[in-house]
């Protein structure tokens, strides 16, 4: 965990465990693309990607410096983190509507 690094009053120059992107129509390609690979080069561990127009969530985990998918999930499913240890989830949370 990186908690440690974070100071209320100074800036944090240290990459955090987890990244989440709440993709919409328009921010799609960006937050798959050029936002995953500028997590990937700064080393965040593992980058969450919610898609609530398909009700989904994917988690990509950093390996040798890339992101691999590592779980997927949607409704009635549940998905756990590598990085936030005994962190589990059920999809349905996340898509309350």
């Amino acid at each position: 965990s990186q908690r440690h690094h974070v100071r209320l009053d100074q800036v944090t120059r240290v990459p955090p465990d987890v990244a989440v992107e709440v993709m919409s129509p328009g921010t799609a390609a960006n937050d798959r693309g050029r936002k995953m690979r500028t997590f990937e080069r700064f080393g965040v561990r593992e980058c969450w990607i919610l898609d609530p127009k398909a009700e989904r969530i994917e988690v990509h985990a950093l390996r040798d410096g890339r992101y691999r998918l590592t779980a997927s999930a949607g409704r009635g499913e549940m998905f756990t983190s590598e990085v936030l240890t005994g962190f589990t989830c059920a999809a349905d949370t996340l898509f309350p509507w």
